[in-house]
């Protein structure tokens, strides 16, 4: 049917193709919510979001020794540049689910406890390089 479900937090993001999503399909995954969740939560080693521990190197620099033999620092490190990989390809971050207004760029996904209003915004960065910018429609939601 196309549908992708994320764990994101404790919420259940859901995505689907348009009239995909029933009244039916939204009460089955409002029951299953918490055995979905723990289906989709990575478990064991620290998350590295597709990035090589080379790439993380690169990017972090001078400040490699101090992120490498942290595997907090690491996770949260590679989340970041996973993040901003996704943003600058135009690609919603699984973990922004909140849709907030920007002054330059309008309606954008952002992360959750984000302002409902805000001057400027990550997605800044693809507007002034030319870069796109995903939309929040009617096809995104989420099961809170």
């Amino acid at each position: 049917m196309g549908i992708r479900l994320e764990a994101v937090g404790e919420i259940l993001r859901v995505r689907a193709p348009k009239g995909t999503l029933t009244a039916e399909i939204q009460h089955r995954l409002k029951q299953n919510k918490s055995s979905l969740l723990s289906l989709l939560r990575p478990t064991g080693e620290p998350e590295l979001y597709g990035l090589t521990l080379g790439d993380l190197e690169e990017i972090a620099g001078a400040d490699w020794p101090e992120v490498r033999d942290d595997p907090k620092q690491l996770q949260a490190f590679a989340h970041m540049v996973a993040t901003r990989r996704l943003r600058e390809r135009g690609e919603v971050p699984t973990h922004y689910t909140t849709i907030t207004v920007c002054a330059g760029c309008g309606p954008v996904w952002l992360w959750p406890g984000a302002p409902d209003r805000v001057m400027a915004c990550p997605w800044c960065f693809n507007r002034l390089a030319g870069r796109p910018i995903p939309r929040p429609t009617n096809q995104h939601t989420a099961i809170t």
